[in-house]
């Protein structure tokens, strides 16, 4: 009994409220007075303690003279505290979103559990601008589809890299990669945020950490450069581009692969380039350098060329945080780069 009362109290019960909760559980339908004597709860607390759990659904009264209340079964009760917890977190997360500060001090989320993990990368989907690129097995990757589904049908690209080609029926700036090089989990939204997991891979549950999740500008790089590595030693799937219009992308070598297919095939690209300063600059993609070491364009916005690269550029004069390509006549033209 013990063991259950703490466990209710941490899903906001107080003592008595659990204690009534249980009490009408088993013995069914009571009095004020009955519950007070069966469930050895002070009887000036009952009707304070039965109001409220009226009002979060766990309680409901019967007609009649004698005032008797009855336990909602735990299935329908937890799930009308679910829902209303889900319209809670919803109602937070929008204000939260309207008190935003772009300079938010920079922090690591440790993960209990691999539950918690999926829970992260969804949240993570939604929050994405340009691109969302995960490094994961292909058995893995259903698990996500419908937050990949999502992304593509809002514009945003996703970059797949996994070990065979996976079972997805998705529409969109959509790009896999095949590479063996799938220790873990590693997700990374935009370049502002990074989720690892070893034991979502392994599929070993608490044996190994859940893994965590970080907005620290070092540590989004160190997986930035890493996925570069990876990017260098895989294999492209065969893909085309949707006639939408537009390509995004966060990632600066995922932007020179295609770029360097748009050009080849004798198109013009033109570009909008997202830069960490808060400038936003637009132009036409004239040239470009992409080898192991370097990745960056030139971009040619109005009378002047002005040289992008990725995080944390250095030979770059600007640091891009999302590109946005508009290729012209890309009607399912294969720019795989290969």
């Amino acid at each position: 009994m013990e063991s259950l009362l703490e466990k209710l109290k941490k899903f906001g019960f107080t003592k008595y409220e659990a204690l009534t909760y249980i009490t009408l559980l088993a013995h069914g339908p009571l009095t004020a007075r009955g519950i007070s004597q069966k469930g050895q709860i002070p009887y000036n607390r009952t009707y304070d303690v039965l109001t409220s759990l009226k009002e979060r659904g766990f309680v409901e009264e019967l007609e009649g003279k004698a005032r008797t209340f009855v336990a909602v079964e735990p299935e329908v009760a937890f799930h009308r505290y679910s829902r209303s917890l889900k319209e809670l977190v919803g109602e937070i997360k929008k204000f939260a979103e309207g008190m935003r500060i772009e300079d938010r001090k920079h922090a690591i989320w440790r993960f209990s559990s691999p539950e918690e993990v999926l829970l992260s990368m969804k949240n993570m989907m939604d929050e994405t601008g340009f691109e969302f690129t995960l490094l994961a097995p292909s058995g893995f990757i259903p698990k996500v589809e419908d937050g990949l589904k999502g992304l593509l049908e809002r514009g945003a690209t996703v970059s797949i890299y996994t070990n065979e080609e996976p079972p997805l029926r998705l529409e969109g700036n959509l790009f896999v990669r095949i590479t063996d090089k799938i220790g873990h989990i590693i997700a990374v939204r935009d370049t502002k945020e990074v989720l690892v997991s070893p034991s979502l891979v392994f599929n070993v549950g608490k044996e190994l950490p859940s893994g965590f999740k970080s907005n620290f500008p070092e540590i989004v790089f160190s997986h930035y450069i890493y996925l570069r590595d990876i990017f260098e030693a895989s294999e492209p799937l065969d893909y085309t581009l949707k006639d939408r219009g537009e390509i995004r992308f966060a990632m600066c070598y995922h932007a020179l692969q295609v770029i360097e297919g748009l050009l080849r095939e004798g198109l013009e690209v033109d570009a909008e380039v997202h830069t960490s300063s808060g400038e936003v600059l637009g132009g036409r993609v004239v040239d470009f350098t992409n080898t192991k070491i370097i990745n960056n364009f030139v971009l040619e916005a109005g009378e002047r060329r002005v040289l992008i690269g990725g995080p944390f550029s250095i030979l770059e004069e600007y640091e891009a945080m999302g590109i946005v390509l508009r290729p012209k006549g890309t009607d399912s033209k294969n720019v795989a780069g290969e």
